[in-house]
């Protein structure tokens, strides 16, 4: 005797047939749908990557959306998880995150193992170093004797100012904000800052008359992703491409205050 005949032969030609839609229709509902159904190459638990996106950066906090608008274009469902810069750079180390919104290329460079960039540039921005006294003649063509053994203000998180302050020689002190620099130039208590300008404000920065300023070079910001995210590389690619690169992110980023340099 089969197992339908088992089930449903007790009851009677008519009350058989609502019984056994009545199951068929439980047994479709078990099945998992194609509408919710997860992205293979993502293979997340509900289709998404989570992406760290940084609260304590104030330029950045639009991003999100055009994070967003990239991923729609590729196809790909994303969570933005808003923390400190600090926070993020720990949890993507320990896997505990997809990814981050955005980070420079010697912080990419010194975590190559565990994390790729996303090509071409989220943001083209240009290292600034700001000084509360007249810059030396010269200092515009050997910038290494102005820092060299000096303290400069700069944040925590930013690698790339890091690792150029260690490479000419140069003291980082760490500050929390970038609007605390005018406060900390007027107290007397450092002279020279660092930090990263978008392109669309560099003009504007560069002729604020309270500060010198000399311009270091370009600094390059990538979305990155975990190393095991690496078949995704060309497709966001491919989405930042046809969205038009920094310059479809360029409205995005949000305007400094006007307390900063």
């Amino acid at each position: 005797m089969s197992w339908v005949k088992m089930m449903f032969g007790q009851f009677p030609g008519r009350a058989r047939r609502w019984v056994c839609a009545a199951f068929g229709i439980f047994i479709f509902a078990l099945q998992p749908s194609a509408a919710v159904a997860l992205d293979d190459e993502a293979g997340q638990e509900n289709g998404c990557l989570r992406v760290a996106n940084y609260n304590d950066e104030p330029v950045l906090q639009n991003m999100g959306e055009a994070l967003q608008a990239i991923y729609r274009e590729a196809g790909l469902c994303l969570t933005l998880l808003p923390m400190p810069t600090s926070r993020a750079h720990g949890l993507a180390l320990k896997g505990l995150i997809d990814g981050q919104i955005g980070r420079t290329q010697a912080w990419i460079e010194e975590h190559d193992n565990e994390a790729f960039a996303v090509k071409p540039a989220l943001i083209e921005t240009v290292a600034v170093l700001f000084s509360k006294n007249q810059l030396e003649a010269g200092a515009v063509q050997d910038v290494a004797d102005l820092v060299r053994g000096r303290e400069i203000a700069t944040r925590k998180a930013t690698k790339w100012s890091a690792a150029w302050l260690e490479k000419h020689g140069g003291k980082p002190v760490y500050v929390p904000q970038w609007e605390m620099l005018p406060a900390i130039f007027a107290a007397n208590r450092l002279e020279l800052g660092m930090y990263l300008v978008p392109v669309r404000d560099l003009d504007a920065v560069l002729k604020n008359k309270g500060y010198y300023s000399v311009i270091l070079e370009d600094v390059s910001v990538y979305h990155v992703l975990a190393r095991k995210h690496a078949a995704l590389a060309n497709r966001l690619s491919r989405a930042l491409d046809d969205l038009g690169g920094s310059a479809f992110v360029e409205p995005y980023l949000s305007a400094r205050p006007k307390s900063e340099p």
